[in-house]
């Protein structure tokens, strides 16, 4: 399947946004990941890596992009969304810009 766009675009005058998520985090299919993390490093990380069924995906994903033209790409700072990010622009010269705005932000 590839990305479709309804309506009229590519006359030059529109703006296509696409957000795609990040792909299967590690801690969502490993529930020991964290606890695992933490007993090797004595460290508490919110940035589980891809899973390996998350590593396909970014690449089932850039297919889908493959004939996509974009302009910029942007991405949380967090590795498993740079790692997809970067699958989407892979072979491309499109920098990947990490805005931390696209982080979660906790208020409590």
């Amino acid at each position: 399947m590839v990305p479709q766009v309804g309506g009229d675009v590519g006359d030059g005058t529109s703006t296509i946004i696409w957000v795609v998520r990040h792909a299967e985090r590690e801690d969502n299919v490993n529930k020991a990941w964290r606890h695992l993390f933490h007993s090797v490093t004595h460290l508490s990380k919110d940035d589980p890596p891809l899973s390996k069924r998350g590593q396909l995906q970014t690449k089932e994903c850039a297919t889908r992009f493959e004939h996509v033209h974009l302009d910029h790409v942007f991405s949380s700072p967090y590795d498993r969304c740079v790692n997809t990010a970067a699958r989407i622009v892979r072979d491309r010269e499109i920098p990947i810009k990490v805005e931390p705005g696209f982080s979660e932000v906790y208020l409590f």
